[in-house]
């Protein structure tokens, strides 16, 4: 293997992170799969490679000028047919997750590939109607099954909230929509965004 993306376990610092992250991940491999199209799902948070494939490449200085430069970089390895792959460690360490950059990752999904950036909003958009079908519920007098649809979220996404916390994840579905919307929206409007100090 030359280039490997190593997939960390999470570490939420804020109450904003712990809120929408799990969340924004399990929309994102709804969007990729890392076992079909490794190079879609290559991310930059934590990257082994050897040295010799990495310079012969032109390393990180022949990808700075793109927002999604991981993406590119599995790109290059691709076409000199070098090896790269995608794997899990949670065991092995922790990757900060900060809720600002998901308006940017969003914005990255979308160039990389459109149908991403808008499959991973239309599934979004699609999960906020829980909310408007509990309240159709209540009002129609279904009041058990208003309760269970209170639930679904909860249940539906534990595995990525743990089961302590999975009653965040109706909060989190609706404090992610606006920075899914605007990222996406802008990357597919070709609009710039600012990414550590630079405009890309």
């Amino acid at each position: 293997m030359d280039f490997l993306s190593i997939y960390l376990q999470p570490a939420y610092e804020s109450f904003g992170a712990r809120l929408k992250a799990p969340y924004a991940v399990a929309l994102y491999f709804f969007g990729v799969n890392p076992r079909t199209d490794p190079a879609e799902a290559f991310q930059g948070q934590c990257i082994l490679v050897r040295r010799e494939p990495y310079e012969f490449v032109g390393g990180h200085g022949a990808v700075r000028q793109y927002l999604n430069e991981d993406l590119k970089l599995a790109a290059l390895a691709a076409r000199h047919r070098m090896k790269f792959g995608v794997a899990r460690a949670d065991a092995l360490g922790h990757v900060r997750i900060d809720p600002e950059s998901f308006e940017r990752d969003a914005h990255r999904f979308t160039i990389v590939s459109p149908w991403i950036g808008v499959r991973i909003l239309l599934a979004a958009l699609a999960f906020s109607l829980w909310g408007p079908a509990c309240v159709w519920l209540i009002v129609d007098g279904h009041r058990v099954l208003a309760a269970a649809m209170a639930v679904w979220p909860a249940i539906l996404l534990s595995h990525w909230y743990g089961w302590k916390l999975a009653l965040l994840a109706p909060f989190g579905i609706y404090a992610l929509i606006p920075k899914l919307v605007n990222g996406t929206l802008g990357a597919l409007a070709a609009r710039r965004v600012e990414w550590k100090g630079r405009v890309i």
